[in-house]
């Protein structure tokens, strides 16, 4: 399974694609690359994940995080 994935934090940082490739030993054991992101400040953010094929199809996703005070 190749192809990519293209993060949007919501947090005002630039996006991060990262690879993906199930033959490649340094990603997670599904095949899919791992990336992590540290929120500055509380609040609430929509964090969305676009991921493309080798074929140029598209899905996305995204997800609520809530980031507690310290």
């Amino acid at each position: 399974t190749h192809g990519s994935e293209t993060w949007n934090f919501g947090a005002g940082s630039p996006p991060v694609t990262v690879q993906s490739d199930g033959n490649a030993e340094k990603h997670a054991k599904d095949g899919y690359a791992v990336t992590t992101y540290a929120y500055g400040e509380p609040g609430d953010y929509i964090a969305r994940v676009e991921r493309s094929n080798e074929r140029g199809e598209k899905a996305i996703a995204q997800v609520h995080v809530h980031v507690g005070a310290p």
